[in-house]
């Protein structure tokens, strides 16, 4: 819970780049390259992860040549537990869009 990952350069990673599972998770001014994306939510078939999991933001980052959803919200947290992604930059080989 409450962890923190700021003003980091994480790259070259085989599958996804985080898996968000405890609350109050921040991760601010981050850039992540050649990797899977981020997942946000319990893995409950794995008993993984806190089913409660609320108050996360991910924000200021950047996102190259990362998987197809940069961020991927697990459904079932995504409404009424807060999660913030905001002024998050996703830069592709053909396309530059924003995330949250």
């Amino acid at each position: 819970a409450n962890a923190r990952v700021e003003r980091c350069r994480l790259h070259d990673g085989y599958s996804r780049v985080f898996m968000v599972k405890g609350r109050g998770a921040r991760y601010l001014d981050n850039g992540f390259s050649h990797a899977g994306g981020i997942h946000v939510g319990p893995e409950t078939n794995w008993l993984e992860g806190d089913p409660g999991l609320s108050n996360v933001t991910i924000a200021d980052s950047v996102f190259e040549a990362i998987g197809n959803p940069a961020v991927s919200v697990v459904p079932s947290v995504a409404v009424g537990h807060n999660i913030l992604l905001r002024n998050n930059t996703n830069v592709n080989a053909s396309e530059t869009d924003k995330v949250g």
